[in-house]
């Protein structure tokens, strides 16, 4: 099994928004790409400050 994960920012943001997954099985009969969101709910990111809030 293969797998990377490399993290999405937009422009100079301090917080990444999310992650991108990629994952490959040795045999290459599995492979996945997944979008994983940097969110949580009852909560906000300010992704451009690193400052977190409660809803």
């Amino acid at each position: 099994m293969w797998n990377s994960a490399a993290p999405v920012y937009e422009g100079d943001e301090l917080v990444y928004r999310g992650a991108i997954a990629d994952m490959k099985s040795l045999d290459g009969k599995i492979g996945l790409e997944v979008e994983v969101h940097n969110a949580a709910n009852g909560h906000s990111i300010g992704y451009a400050t690193g400052k977190f809030y409660s809803e």
